[in-house]
């Protein structure tokens, strides 16, 4: 009898440190450069959910790398103060990062959305 209490208090035990272990968020790794290839530094970052219109923020470090964690899964647009090329729509899943690469193209108006692979 004593047994079967021991096995189940460790299967409980178990359980609920897989169940603290998963999350429902992705994150995201990018890296962020001007349009002669150097790394944007201090740029504001914005990535805004497109099903549900939530924006998150974030700053580019003096190497032009930005990152965001435990996001929900789903489809992202990544805009940033600097200018455009052209829209950058990718998708979080849970418990991945997603890594993104960002390039600014000369002659672009500012505040539009960069080009992102």
């Amino acid at each position: 009898m004593n047994i079967r209490l021991f096995l189940a208090f460790v299967l409980a035990c178990l359980t609920c440190a897989f169940a603290g272990a998963q999350t429902n968020g992705g994150d995201i790794d990018g890296t962020l450069l001007d349009e002669s290839g150097h790394p944007a530094a201090e740029v504001s970052i914005t990535i805004e959910n497109t099903s549900t219109e939530r924006l998150h923020n974030a700053t580019t470090d003096e190497n032009g790398r930005f990152h965001f964690e435990s996001l929900p899964a789903g489809e992202y647009e990544i805009v940033t103060d600097l200018g455009q090329t052209e829209p950058a729509i990718f998708e979080i899943r849970a418990d991945r990062v997603v890594r993104i690469d960002c390039r600014q193209r000369p002659g672009v108006l500012p505040r539009k959305k960069p080009r992102c692979k």
